[in-house]
């Protein structure tokens, strides 16, 4: 009998730093505090406890009262002369810490990345589908405007004729192709049923959470503006004359992320008989994929006419994925494919009335004055080239964070030693891994059958119930990566 669902693992290894938003929105003075190069994201609870101990409460209270949006933890404590040390740091933000590339003092607000409920960095699956979706849905209209130029004038004079110059009915960019999805990927009727919300083609496909391989140290870095006038490129500056910055923790370059993708070959014979251009597979989806990644960077490269370093930076490196913040209109839209009149008008549309090129700006990160664009990943299905990955990892990652490398120490031979510890687990389902928890380590375990791994008297409370528990437990350690070996009961 064959499978329901034709399933591969994909990695998207990433090339630039890529930011996915949490629902926190933005964290602020109230919650993080700074220690040399590093921002550590405060836990309420234990800050709760902390100023207990230290008989704070009501100062705290009192301050965050009289001086409300301006109030600042890192300056309270200070001026309480509570001296942290690195400890208490880490006690206090429950071990995240953020390595900040640039200057700390400046930060006074940042947006962190989105953690699962075990404070795991991860990217959801629908961030990854509704990108994928986009790529689909431009293939389609990009084939049609090739083989119907006429029909995707229409198209185009629907659009026109939709946008209102009356600002309340102004909307997000990407909401005014919303009836193209409709049409192009929506509209369908399934052999046993009339029209109805449940013909939309991607229903077959299903993407998973994609997790990091190994641990991740995340980096905080300054996200500025860079404009284009008159052929000159400018980062746009504030009242103050100021660069326009907003600070995101992100994944660094060199990070590698699993997940899996799954099409419903079942499903797919109940849209048997719709004969249109859309993805019959999975490789049909990640050719859709890199199709729109090429014209994405072949826009890029002529609206960065002339030399400079973030043209060259896409002449060097062969991303072909984008998501996440940064990503702008032209990654997240079909914009591409209209004309420039009418690029314009949508630009307008969603924001302010300018006649000048449409879009005209970039966020970037300036590391040491080499711009480089956010959201930039490379993606690849099974069988994964583990060789090239680890010259590739060894070429290019020499000068990419000469902010965040510079004047370290070599680095040591990595040794490799077994430790046992008493520690404390806990399962996640969802990257199916398991994590020990003891003082300052923490190791991880991928297990695709837990109950194999774990001992048995662990099924109910760990697996069933995902409550926490302690144990014995053998953990290797190698460089920057542990490991669980065996646990000891």
């Amino acid at each position: 009998m064959s499978s329901i669902f034709e399933t591969t693992k994909v990695r998207i290894k990433t090339k630039s730093p890529i930011h996915v938003g949490s629902e926190l929105g933005k964290i602020s003075r109230f919650e993080f505090l700074v220690d040399k190069n590093f921002v550590y994201p405060v836990s309420e609870d234990r800050l709760s406890n902390f100023l207990l101990e230290k008989n704070l409460i009501q100062d705290y209270v009192n301050e965050v009262e009289e001086k409300v949006n301006k109030f600042n933890l890192q300056l309270f404590l200070r001026n309480k002369r509570i001296n942290l040390s690195e400890n208490d740091y880490l006690k206090l933000s429950n071990k995240r810490k953020i390595k900040v590339c640039g200057k700390p003092e400046t930060i006074y607000e940042f947006r962190p990345f989105i953690r699962d409920g075990f404070s795991n960095i991860y990217i959801p699956g629908t961030s990854l589908k509704g990108s994928i979706r986009t790529a689909i849905l431009y293939n389609v209209l990009k084939e049609l405007k090739k083989a119907r130029e006429n029909e995707f004038e229409e198209i185009e004079n629907k659009i026109k004729n939709a946008i209102s110059s009356d600002k309340k009915e102004r909307k997000k960019t990407k909401k005014i192709f919303d009836w193209a999805e409709k049409r192009f990927l929506q509209n369908f009727t399934l052999s046993s049923k009339q029209q109805e919300p449940n013909t939309d083609w991607l229903r077959m496909l299903h993407i998973s959470d994609a997790y990091p391989i190994g641990n991740v140290q995340t980096i905080l870095i300054p996200a500025n503006v860079l404009k284009k006038e008159k052929n000159q490129f400018k980062f746009k500056q504030e009242k103050n004359q100021s660069y326009t910055t907003i600070w995101v923790e992100c994944i660094p370059e060199g990070t590698i992320f699993e997940f899996e993708i799954m099409w419903d070959t079942t499903l797919m014979k109940e849209f048997s008989n719709n004969q249109v251009n859309l993805p019959r597979n999975i490789d049909d989806v990640i050719s859709a994929i890199r199709s729109f990644s090429s014209d994405i960077i072949d826009y890029e490269t002529k609206f960065l006419e002339g030399e400079n370093n973030l043209r060259k930076w896409y002449s060097q490196t062969k991303p072909n994925f984008r998501f996440g913040f940064g990503s702008g209109m032209i990654s997240t839209t079909v914009i591409m494919l209209v004309n420039e009149e009418l690029r314009k008008k949508i630009r307008n549309f969603a924001g302010q009335e300018r006649d000048d090129e449409a879009p005209k700006s970039r966020r970037i990160w300036n590391n040491n004055n080499k711009y480089i664009p956010l959201g930039w990943a490379l993606l690849e299905k099974e069988p994964f080239d583990e060789t090239r990955e680890v010259l590739e990892t060894s070429e290019n990652q020499t000068n990419t964070y000469s902010q965040v490398k510079q004047n370290e120490p070599p680095k040591p031979t990595i040794e490799r030693k077994i430790i046992t510890v008493d520690a404390k687990l806990t399962w996640n389902p969802g990257n199916k891994t398991l994590l020990a928890e003891a003082d300052s380590i923490r190791a991880f375990k991928k297990l695709d059958d837990p109950k194999v791994f774990i001992p048995e008297e662990f099924h109910k409370k760990l697996l069933e119930k995902r409550d926490k528990v302690k144990a014995k437990v053998e953990i290797e350690i190698e460089g920057n990566w542990n490991e669980i070996v065996k646990i000891l009961k």
